[in-house]
């Protein structure tokens, strides 16, 4: 399993699937791509699925941080 592969599979087990199912299969897509690839453009793709999997992580933790600070006032009020 590749680390962009990995990461993926982690975000999975995150939610990030149900939390933006888009983003998270246009990254499916893009490594699914890149294995039928070699050389430079195989490299490019998978370049652009890591770059969309470290956009779709950073909007999951943000969006988990609001949740959590949301959470944090219900429960102080």
């Amino acid at each position: 399993m590749s680390a962009p592969e990995a990461t993926l599979a982690s975000l999975r087990e995150a939610g990030a699937e149900a939390f933006d199912p888009p983003g998270f299969g246009l990254v499916v897509s893009l490594l699914a791509r890149a294995e039928a690839l070699t050389g430079g453009a195989r490299a490019r793709v998978v370049e652009r699925a890591a770059q969309r999997i470290e956009l779709l992580d950073g909007a999951l933790r943000a969006a988990r941080a609001a949740a959590e600070r949301e959470v944090g006032a219900l429960v102080e009020a």
